[in-house]
């Protein structure tokens, strides 16, 4: 009998830590339904969102929304088109969105993110630098000009994540990133007009304009400047340290 309660113990003891280390994250996103201006009856979009909770966790998240909202944006695996032509069975697509966001890498890493599951991974400092030198990329605009794109969408980091999950990493550094354009234009770290000036002296062939092969020169190129620039090492580092306490991850020393 003993043997018995034992063992029961030990698997409610599995059970609650298992538990304790994830979040019910249908308490922290929802779905958002938009309709089209000219006819209510029309869905024009669908998307998903940071809910307004006034819990401890909730209130964690809506303090750090830039973070919680790059990793909805471009980690919760939505295919809203095929949501839209469900509509308007709302209960449907609940059900395929909460099938979504309980997928178990995606709510492991929203649990960290959440500081509710603390099975931090190491990274080191270039690792993180290596990440936030992929938010200045090189693009070309329909006037097949090339521009610069700094936190704008289009970055690459697929390579990186075949290695090793970075998911945190994209979102804190997003977020400091971002926190630079916050500041008066006087005040802006020198990262910023760092990136600039790289990118011009890597565009200066106008011939690269309609090259592909040239195009991704140019971005890894830019990549490779930023991995090196001083101000964006230092300003990265500043914002981690400031933030150390609220970190889903540990740096390696």
């Amino acid at each position: 009998m003993t043997k018995k309660i034992t063992l029961v113990l030990f698997i409610f003891s599995l059970i609650s830590c298992n538990t304790k280390n994830q979040i019910n994250p249908d308490n922290y996103i929802e779905l958002v339904y938009f309709k089209d201006k000219n006819d209510n009856k029309i869905l024009s979009r669908i998307q998903s969102q940071i809910k307004n909770s006034n819990d401890s966790i909730g209130t964690f998240i809506n303090g750090h929304k830039p973070r919680f909202g790059y990793f909805l944006l471009n980690k919760l695996e939505l295919n809203t088109d095929s949501l839209k032509q469900l509509y308007p069975d709302t209960i449907a697509i609940k059900k395929i969105f909460l099938k979504q966001i309980n997928e178990k890498q995606f709510l492991s890493n929203f649990s960290k993110l959440a500081l509710e599951n603390q099975e931090h991974e190491s990274y080191s400092v270039d690792e993180i630098i290596k990440v936030a030198s992929r938010f200045f990329v090189v693009v070309v605009n329909s006037r097949n000009e090339f521009r610069l794109k700094i936190c704008g969408g289009g970055n690459e980091f697929q390579d990186l994540n075949a290695i090793k999950d970075i998911s945190l990493l994209e979102a804190l550094t997003y977020e400091a990133i971002i926190s630079a354009f916050e500041k008066k234009k006087n005040e802006r770290p020198k990262f910023i007009s760092n990136a600039r000036i790289y990118f011009s002296d890597i565009i200066k062939n106008p011939d690269s304009l309609s090259n592909s092969i040239l195009l991704e020169s140019a971005k890894n190129n830019l990549y490779k400047m930023m991995e090196k620039d001083k101000s964006l090492r230092l300003f990265i580092s500043n914002y981690l340290t400031d933030n150390s306490d609220n970190l889903p991850f540990e740096i390696k020393k």
